[in-house]
């Protein structure tokens, strides 16, 4: 242990460093001296020789931070280290912004006070400029809290790391579960196209989990005996790590007979071969848009609502609900222990599962001069305000014909696309190559406007 004495109008603190040589230092006063004391102590505690703070390795919270990010990479599953990593590229940036740019970022700035300016720094510059909402505040700072602490258990840095500290925050008020119906969720399968329609497909039939359902490859599936194995490497929570065998229903396995296999996946994305198995939510939010349904059984979870869809009408339709419980792989708690998979009632769950309902062709419209010849887009450009409202359609905007407005210099650009809005706001105009992006995939509106002039001249 150090010891202390006075000489010469200074204090020495004398002590033995592990191996047991002898070392000696003056300091000014005592007070000094006593800290040097508790610093050598507290070295020597950890079998370390104490060294003065300038010839000391400098800790960086940046190195520190990048062997978090390659742990939570070899742990955690591919979305959630994605998930961690962005969080703590948020945190370094702020630093940088604060302390400057490449700055050493000594242990010292982890305090309760830097987290509070970190959160409420958060609250601009989101996804494409927007305000990010306070849930999505939480999660990224909860991130850094979670490297903080792994900082500090850090056996190399933990003893100049400070005590983690936690900082609260907002969370959003509960509301109630929504799940969509087997009809909405058709709707919205009607609504979509291309994988992300497949991708809608296997969610409804089998409550998997986005991500699951994107992993599944076509030796997972079993057509013949109409079961599914769910590979363990797939799982997210402790008990779908384990793997399961589930059987589908039979309106399943006659829709993917008819699906070509272009390759291993069942669901082949048309993405990006870096991110073709990452499926985004707003794709599958502008289906859930077009399709009508009412928002609160899918807004913010455009994925995940399928899963409750799942769950729920199975419970409704007075499935077992341990069954259901495993089809989605759930744990089942200590039932789980003793109940083999076999013994639930699998098959006659997944037996409730209707068949896909599409949705009903609308009737054919009648031409005004009653040529039923013509239907759909055309027909539509070409109906007059009555018929328009007798639809459902607003009236089209009516503009001064001796004054017609022109679409603006920057924007009369052959094939230039405008929206529908800007096409009528503007008199039409643009060029005669000008394409319009509407409701009715009309690319020849100037065509249409001119057409329904001579029809109504006759």
């Amino acid at each position: 242990m150090a010891s202390l004495d006075k000489r010469n109008g200074e204090w020495r603190v004398r002590w033995r460093d592990p191996d047991g040589k002898a070392r000696s230092r003056q300091c000014p006063t005592k007070a000094a001296a006593q800290a040097l004391i508790r610093e050598v102590e507290d070295a020597f505690a950890l079998g370390r020789r104490w060294e003065p703070r300038d010839a000391r390795p400098q800790t960086d919270i940046r190195t520190l931070l990048k062997d978090y990010a390659e742990e939570c990479a070899r742990v955690l599953r591919p979305g959630t280290a994605v998930r961690y990593a962005l969080g703590l590229d948020l945190w370094l940036r702020y630093l940088d912004k604060v302390h400057g740019k490449g700055a050493p970022l000594p242990p010292s700035i982890l305090t309760r006070r830097m987290l509070s300016d970190w959160y409420g720094d958060l609250k601009h510059g989101g996804l494409h400029g927007r305000d990010r909402s306070d849930a999505t505040r939480r999660k990224i700072v909860e991130v850094g809290q979670l490297a903080w602490k792994w900082m500090y258990d850090n056996d190399e840095s933990g003893a100049e790391i400070p005590a983690p500290r936690t900082l609260r925050m907002a969370r959003e008020a509960a509301s109630p579960t929504v799940a969509p119906t087997w009809a909405e969720m058709d709707t919205v399968i009607g609504a979509l196209d291309g994988w992300h329609q497949r991708l809608a497909i296997v969610l409804r039939f089998t409550g998997l989990r986005c991500q699951q359902a994107m992993g599944l490859r076509w030796a997972d599936v079993d057509l013949g005996r109409g079961r599914l194995t769910i590979r363990g490497e797939l799982g997210k929570s402790r008990q779908e790590q384990r793997g399961r065998i589930v059987p589908i229903s039979p309106h399943l396995v006659a829709i993917l007979r008819d699906w070509e296999r272009e390759d291993e996946w069942m669901i082949t994305s048309k993405r990006a071969k870096a991110r073709e198995r990452m499926a985004r939510a707003r794709d599958l939010e502008r289906g859930w848009e077009r399709s009508g349904v009412r928002k609160e059984a899918w807004e913010g979870r455009p994925h995940h609502a399928f899963r409750k869809g799942f769950v729920s009408e199975l419970k409704r339709a007075g499935a077992d609900s341990d069954a259901v419980e495993f089809l989605v792989g759930h744990s089942l708690g200590l039932r789980g222990v003793y109940i083999d998979p076999d013994a639930l009632p699998l098959k006659a769950a997944v037996e409730h599962i209707p068949a896909v309902s599409r949705p009903a062709a609308a009737p054919a419209d009648v031409r005004f001069d009653g040529d039923d010849q013509t239907t759909g887009p055309m027909r539509l450009i070409m109906m007059d305000d009555e018929e328009r409202r007798d639809l459902g359609y607003a009236p089209r905007p009516r503009r001064d014909p001796a004054c017609p407005p022109r679409v603006p210099a920057g924007h009369r650009v052959a094939g230039k696309v405008l929206s529908l809005d800007a096409f009528r706001k503007n008199g039409g105009g643009g060029g005669s190559r000008t394409r319009v992006r509407s409701p009715f995939k009309s690319q020849r509106y100037v065509a249409c406007r001119k057409l329904i002039g001579e029809c109504r001249d006759l």
